[in-house]
């Protein structure tokens, strides 16, 4: 009987069952922790996907309003010195047209009082 392996008694055979559930157990934990992990890395990496495809809109968005506001600012300086000449030129046709005026009332009452020299009446 030396060489013979006897079988595990009741006892025995219940504690390697036991053991071997325990590490049935563990393993299917260890699986499903790996597969949530796994899930957990794929959902990251799709969000970080995400995130540099709106960075790059953003910046394609910020290129482009920068572009727009370059362009306003050309055009209204345009207006503004477009403004200024035209707005010069007023001032110049304005105080011609004053001093013309100035010219005229003066002609006019330098007429009346020679009216007057001449009728002796003041025009009435």
């Amino acid at each position: 009987m030396d060489g013979e392996v006897k079988p595990p008694s009741v006892a025995e055979a219940l504690d390697s069952w036991r053991s071997a559930e325990r590490e049935a157990v563990r393993a299917t934990a260890q699986r499903e922790a790996a597969e949530a992990a796994e899930e957990a890395a794929k959902l990251a990496e799709r969000a970080a996907h995400s995130t540099a495809m709106a960075s790059e809109a953003a910046r394609s968005a910020a290129e482009e309003a920068a572009r727009a506001a370059i362009a306003t600012a050309s055009a209204a300086q345009r207006v503004l010195d477009a403004a200024g000449v035209d707005s010069e030129s007023a001032r110049v046709r304005e105080q011609e047209a004053l001093s013309a005026e100035r010219d005229a009332q003066q002609g006019h009452r330098d007429a009346r009082a020679r009216a007057d020299e001449r009728y002796g009446d003041g025009g009435s």
